[in-house]
């Protein structure tokens, strides 16, 4: 009991009110009344953006934006310009977002935060327990993770949104992050909790993730327990750099233990999933000469697979200039990008065709990929600025052509989609429309995140092109990397960020990074004077 009352009068309170509301993603609203809340209550603007205190990539991104739309997108009509100033307010709002959390660490110290975060664990795990019990009293069944057609059965996970209360991914992403967190710590009641409240999800790709990361952990622990060099009196900067990063007390056992309890969770609640887990890990083990994988996927697909009509190859032959494709092109011709809509509806529905087989043959995550390669070759201004913002690839791009848009993006703002992303035209040069309606019209069928174009990196590339990148790279990693002398955990959580960006759209929805900002933030502060 004193224990309880200790953390609730630790707890940062404020700062956690603002995180359920700017992280909420089923009401758009509170996002808003999220930051109004925390400046009206924490009214502080010296951000020391010109001292380093704030990552200064926010700020160029939206200069570069700018850039972009007077020298390439020349879009001035009134639904862009809406739509490229909701674009620019998100990297505002998660500039000063950024901001709040680094007050709120820089005032209350590190103490309070690590209470804040153990006192959202446990309010994440009560969400997350409460919405299974809902589904219990929906199915009747006891356990909605077997035996039950979709979205229940090996999909309840889905709905199991915890502090978010939408979107299960995202909530899979955080609790990951502050497993890794509890476990250097020290705080195994918080690292189990936080692992339970993820693998309830159910999402087997970040599970594997996860399983691969505190892998290399024990790896890491158990290399360099046997070096004496990596002891409490480092020799040089690489053995400094490798004691930080190891965890601080002894794991060979408790790591193993949390392997083992994922697995039982998993076979004990859902077997489908630990089937379909098992079953992907042996197929990506056993995979051999894919290098060529596509390539060889897409030349089959067009030389025997697809009956194509002598329209279709007519199409194949020529683009909308008359000009011959290389054989290369020749095969990814039906999936590149134009700027201008197609008029002659004999080609469009020669594309819906053979996009059809595409999307069924490729899924959408790697389709979406290729088509943001092949819209990057598609000229020195989209390779170099992008499509623009809300323009190719993002949550709000989504948002404001109609689809997956809240009460407020319809009510309030006016719908655009540009030619890249264009639903009601039929343009199927840019698939990720397609495959996102007929994901969400065929259930299960479709419903794994493989047939998601989701992914920041799509969005970085096609949206803000390699400039983009190198501003991500220098101004944003390059942040915390410029401060690698103090990571511990943070290197961990940084490197399972890699791959979870290629899963969604991770600064958009105002919750995966912010959560990542807060824990990197906790780094410097416990080791600024080092910095």
């Amino acid at each position: 009991m004193t224990s309880l009352k200790k953390l609730i009068k630790e707890t940062d309170w404020i700062l956690l009110i603002f995180l359920f509301l700017i992280t909420n993603q089923a009401i758009f609203i509170f996002k808003i009344i999220g930051l109004i809340f925390i400046y009206v209550v924490r009214p502080n603007f010296k951000f020391g953006f010109l001292k380093g205190r704030i990552p200064k990539f926010y700020l160029f991104i939206i200069i570069l934006s700018f850039i972009n739309l007077f020298i390439h997108i020349s879009d001035y009509s009134k639904p862009y310009i809406a739509a490229f100033t909701v674009g620019n307010l998100f990297w505002l709002a998660c500039f000063l977002s950024h901001h709040q959390l680094k007050l709120s660490v820089e005032k209350y110290g590190a103490n309070a935060l690590h209470s804040t975060l153990k006192t959202f664990t446990i309010i994440n795990f009560i969400f997350c327990i409460s919405q299974i019990g809902r589904i219990i009293l929906i199915t009747t069944h006891l356990n909605p993770y077997r035996n039950l057609d979709f979205p229940y059965g090996m999909s309840t996970g889905d709905n199991v949104f915890g502090f978010f209360m939408e979107s299960s991914l995202y909530n899979m992403m955080i609790c990951t992050m502050l497993a890794i967190y509890f476990l250097f710590k020290k705080d195994i009641l918080f690292f189990f909790l936080a692992t339970t409240s993820f693998v309830l999800v159910f999402s087997n790709l970040g599970t594997i993730i996860y399983l691969g990361v505190i892998c290399c952990i024990l790896l890491v622990y158990l290399f360099t327990s046997k070096q004496k060099k990596y002891a409490a009196q480092p020799v040089n900067k690489v053995a400094r750099f490798f004691y930080n990063i190891t965890p601080p007390f002894n794991y060979s056992l408790l790591i193993p233990l949390n392997f083992l309890f994922i697995i039982l969770i998993y076979n004990a609640i859902s077997k489908d999933n630990f089937d379909y887990t098992t079953g992907t890990i042996k197929s990506f083990l056993a995979k051999k000469n894919t290098s060529n994988a596509l390539e060889l996927q897409l030349s089959s697909s067009i030389d025997s697979d697809i009956q194509v009509s002598s329209l279709m190859k007519k199409y194949l032959q020529t683009n909308k200039k008359g000009n011959v494709f290389s054989n290369k092109q020749k095969k990814y011709a039906i999936l590149s990008s134009s700027d201008q809509p197609q008029k002659d509806t004999g080609m469009i529905r020669a594309k819906e065709q053979i996009t059809q087989y595409y999307i069924n043959a490729l899924k959408g995550k790697q389709l979406s990929f290729l088509e943001t390669y092949l819209y990057l070759q598609s000229s020195p201004l989209a390779f170099l600025f992008g499509a623009g913002p809300t323009r190719f690839s993002s949550q709000l791009t989504q948002r404001m052509a109609g689809i997956d848009s809240s009460r407020f993006f319809k009510k309030y703002l006016p719908a655009y989609s540009s030619h890249l992303y264009d639903v009601k035209n039929y343009e199927q040069n840019c698939t990720k429309n397609t495959v996102f309606a007929q994901r969400l019209a065929s259930g299960k069928d479709l419903y794994s995140n493989a047939n998601w174009a989701n992914s920041f990196y799509n969005q970085l590339l096609g949206e803000y092109g390699i400039l983009g990148a190198i501003l991500f790279i220098v101004f944003y990693i390059g942040y915390f990397v410029k401060r690698v002398k103090c990571w511990t955990y943070g290197f961990w959580i940084s490197i399972m960020l890699l791959p979870f960006a290629v899963l969604s759209y991770m600064f958009e929805p105002l919750s995966v990074m912010l959560f990542y900002e807060l824990l990197m933030a906790l780094e410097i502060e416990n080791n600024k004077a080092i910095v």
